[in-house]
Order: C-alpha cells, then structure tokens, then sequence
C-alpha cells in the first residue's frame, strides 16, 4: 500500500489534501484491465470548487447531493459512493468510452449504480435534447429490476421527482427539462429496437450463451447515428471463454482500444474459498451491499459440497466456472494455446480424429502430429454447409460466417454437405501444406460413405483406418488420456476457435467405472472438433504402442 491506508469500503477525504492524488488498493488496481489511463487521475476531489471538478467529480457531486438510496437498510438516506464505485464512475465518464464492461459478484450494487449512471443521463448535465436511453437484458424479470430500483430511486429524491414522469405502464421515465428518455427493454419482448439510442445498459450479459446473438448485434446497430455513444455491458462473469461477455472481456484485454474501458472484479484461482482476503476482489462491495455473515456461510458450505463449488466460485467469486463439469478447465486448455509448427506434420508420423456427425451439421477432421519434445501439435479442418450458414451461426451461437472468410473453417456443398466435396476439399488442403495423413481414427457414424468419397477423390489415400466404438469406456480412456496431456503440457492446439469453442462447452460425465467421457447431449454448443481430437491423439498418449521386443534375444 501507499503512504496511507485506504479503506476498501469508502474514502475519507481527510487523508487527502485537495486534489492529491489517491493511491488505489490492490483489489481495484486489479480489476482495471483496459482503460485510458491518460484520461483518468483518481483524487481527492470533494473539497474542490465545482470549477475545478472534471465530468465524472460533478456526477459524483450530483449523486452525493441529490440522490438518495432506494432500498435496503438505508433506503430514504443520502447516496454515498464507495471507493470502487467512485472508480467505475470515473472511467465511465472520464474516459469517455465507446465501449464499457463492468463485472463483479453478484449482490454487490450493480443495479444502484446503473440507475445512477441513467440518472445522470435524463436529468444531469450529460442529458442532451430528445436523447433516448436504454437499459436491456434478456428476460423481462431482469429487465424490470433497473427500471424498479430507478422509479423507487427518483420517487425518494425530492429535488429529482419534479424533473421526471415515470411511465410503469411501458417501463418508461420521461426527462421533463431536455425530453431525454429512458427505456427499458428485453430480448424477449424486443420492443424499441427501432429507435436510436445514445446510452445503452446492457445488464446480466453473462446470461447470453455464445459470442453473440441477434439481440446484442441489434442493440450494437441502434447506436450508429451517434459519433460518441455509449454501450456498458454489466454482469457477474459469464460460465465460459466462449459466451459473450467473455468474448468482449478478452478481446478488450488483448488489444486494449482507446475506445473501450473493462474493469472486472475477480477472485484470483490461488485464493482458498474460505480465504477472506480474497473476497474483496470479487465483491467490492462487502460489507455494504454484500453481508459478510452469507459470503461466509457460502464459502464453508462450497467447501464442503462440492456439488456447490462452480456455483460459488462463478456467482460469489466472479471467476469463469461452468455449473457442470468441463471436460477442460479454462486455464487448462489456455495451457496449450502456443503456435503449431506445420513441418511437424509434414516431416513426422500424423495421425488423424474424423468425427462426421450428420450432413447438415459440422465435420471434422482434425490432425496430430507428435515433435522431438513428445507436444502434440493439433491441426483442424472443420467443415459446414454453405448455404444457410448465418443462420447456422445464430441457432450454434457461433460465429461461423466470421470464422469462413477468415480461413478457420471451410464451408462445402449447399444446404447439406456433400461427403465428395469434404474429400476434395480435405485432399487441397493437405497437399497445399504437404501432409500425408498416416492413420485415421473415426466413428463408425456413415463413415462407409465418407470412405467411398476419398476414394473418388484421392484424399487420405495410403492410410489405415480405425474404426473407434463410441461406447462409454472407449471414449473414456481416450478423453482421460487426453486431459493427462493436456496436464504434462504436451498439447499446441494454436488457440484455434473451433476447438476452443468445443473445449469450453464440452461436458463430461462419470460412469460407474470412475471413467468420464464427453456428452454431446448436455455440452451446450457443437464439441465435433474435441471428439475428433480425442480420438486422434490417443496413439501420442496412453494408447502409444508398445515396444516390440525380440523375445529369441532373451533366450539363454
């Protein structure tokens, strides 16, 4: 810490001297993962003359002053920021953003600090003239919990009632001085798409599966008549890499845009569950808005249920666990995510997983190849339908047409697939990078066709083909050999999307045997691409042949 200790609940102005500087804790340095920092100076700004203040202080000043607490144990009283409140304010304002993600444990003020932020847009001075704002999420419940709390919170606030008409019928709030209005709207209404917003709350957008869906790309498109709007996307984390908040989180991260801000408040993995040090990075608001007595109970009883750890750790922790088990953990599969080296397949023994599904769906073909070091370097070629495919990309909650122009999967025949086409197109590719594929490992699923289709073809010719049963126990071992490469970091997948996508949706159930194996019933997205590699990396794992031994030398 800094010269001066900081609460991590709320800040005391007299620490400060005027507009000094204020040293962040470590849980918020934390949690600011992309934003301007050349915009943003956090001080003490409260004994400031109002001329003095930048954008965000005067929000502050305002909420501080005018608006009151709509609920809970202090309900009727004066706001009062909390440090980190006070931050996510600053950078939201400050920074300007085009683009903002805000993530945090649940029951932590999200809600009280987008109605503040709205607020602040239909009757401060960041209203403008007839401007239109919304708050969304995809079910109605969800919708309505904003624009409840915002109509108590206007309602309680003397000096803000007369400046507003709340409208419950449509879950509308009026702007009475500049005719700014708020709305409130869901995915599964999906009214007021049709109108132009400035300001968009997008809330709980860790509930939407995929990287994205028509709703979010509809709210996205009704900002475009604006230079300087702006989208925040609020929620507890999302269950995988693959859904979409944590898409926009990632992506922010790695290429850190001027335009976007991200701030995620999350229990680093070494932290015990029990550990109470660690809550403050994913609940800044403990003690507060968060009971310390029920974070306690929860842990204990997460520790020892361990039925109830995911849940804990995703909604209590705000870390990225799935509520069923993952054939991969996130940070396993990430393990493995450095470049492949294409002269491996080109100059050693190459073994390949098929796993066909049916012919409207996706193929996959997916190849091995082992280096000096024993890694395992993973090639995919996927395959899908050409016709239909954003439609596809809608229903699979993945972005195929992207994935299509950009080269990472290869789109054949017309509505379905035509097995001919697949063996044509596999056979370009492999001669474009010179590889000769020397054992195939397939489900047994239509796979007389695809064989005749090669053969046509010229594609995989001089090969040996294995069929692989896809009972419970046969599967199991090769998924279990798998993951113990995974673990021994012997596996380059490259951070291919398609493989990804099926890692982070692929769930794995235990039979009576102690086995686990994929199910492609309960994993949420398309896993064809991880069954194919499951199959395929077998003879690199435990199903490597045994040494030959030359019994007539060991006789006497």
């Amino acid at each position: 810490m800094a010269k001066k200790e900081i609460s991590h609940s709320f800040l005391d102005p007299s620490q400060f001297k005027p507009g000094e500087e204020i040293p962040l804790p470590d849980h918020i340095l934390c949690a600011l993962r992309c934003y301007d920092k050349s915009k943003v100076k956090f001080r003490n700004w409260r004994p400031l003359p109002i001329a003095q203040l930048t954008k965000a202080e005067k929000a502050m000043l305002l909420i501080e002053s005018k608006f009151v607490i709509p609920g809970g144990n202090m309900v009727g009283k004066p706001a009062k920021l909390m440090l980190f409140q006070e931050v996510i304010i600053y950078l939201l304002i400050d920074c300007e953003p085009r683009t903002a993600m805000v993530s945090m444990a649940r029951r932590n003020g999200k809600t009280f600090i987008q109605a503040c932020l709205v607020l602040l847009h239909l009757v401060g001075f960041l209203s403008e003239r007839n401007m239109s704002i919304g708050s969304f999420a995809l079910g109605r419940e969800q919708a309505g919990i904003l624009f409840k709390q915002l109509a108590d919170m206007i309602a309680l606030s003397p000096d803000i009632a007369p400046l507003c008409k709340i409208i419950p019928s449509s879950k509308r709030v009026v702007g009475l001085r500049t005719g700014a209005e708020y709305f409130a709207g869901s995915g599964e209404a999906k009214t007021n798409l049709g109108r132009s917003f400035k300001y968009i709350v997008l809330d709980e957008a860790g509930s939407i599966k995929g990287p994205d869906n028509e709703y979010t790309q509809a709210l996205r498109t009704s900002q475009a008549s604006y230079e300087t709007a702006t989208f925040v996307a609020i929620s507890t984390a999302a269950a995988t890499d693959a859904d979409y908040f944590s898409v926009m989180l990632d992506s922010a991260e790695m290429h850190q845009p001027k335009d976007t801000v991200s701030i995620v408040f999350e229990t680093p993995k070494e932290f015990d569950l029990t550990d109470e040090t660690g809550w403050i990075y994913s609940n800044p608001g403990i003690g507060v808005f968060r009971s310390y007595d029920d974070m306690k109970a929860q842990a204990e009883a997460a520790k020892r249920l361990p039925a109830q750890e995911s849940g804990f750790r995703n909604l209590s922790l705000n870390q990225r666990v799935a509520m069923t088990q993952l054939a991969f953990s996130p940070s396993l599969w990430k393990q493995g995510a450095g470049d492949i080296d294409l002269e491996v397949f080109r100059n050693g023994r190459v073994v390949a997983g098929c796993d066909l599904s049916s012919k409207n769906d996706l193929t996959a073909i997916v190849l091995c190849a082992e280096d000096a070091d024993q890694v395992v370097h993973v090639l995919p070629f996927v395959f899908c339908p050409t016709d239909d495919i954003e439609l596809r990309s809608r229903r699979d909650k993945a972005p195929y047409d992207v994935w299509c122009k950009t080269g990472k999967m290869i789109p054949v025949g017309g509505r379905t697939m035509d097995f001919d086409q697949i063996a044509g197109s596999l056979k370009s590719e492999l001669d474009k990078h010179g590889i000769f594929v020397d054992e195939i490992f397939y489900d047994k699923h239509m796979m007389s066709f695809f064989k005749s289709s090669c053969e046509r073809q010229g594609a995989l010719s001089g090969a040996t083909w294995t069929g692989v049963p896809q009972y419970f126990r046969e599967m199991g071992v090769r998924l279990a050999s798998l993951q113990g490469m995974m673990i021994q970091d012997r596996i380059r997948h490259g951070d291919h999307p398609l493989l990804t996508m099926a890692a982070s949706n692929a769930i794995a159930v235990t039979g009576r045997e102690g086995l686990s194996a994929l199910d492609k019933a309960k994993s949420t997205l398309r896993i064809d691409p991880l069954v194919a590699l499951v199959m395929g990396a077998w003879v690199f794992g435990d199903g490597r042949e045994s040494q030959v031994w030359d019994v007539s030398t060991m006789i006497a």
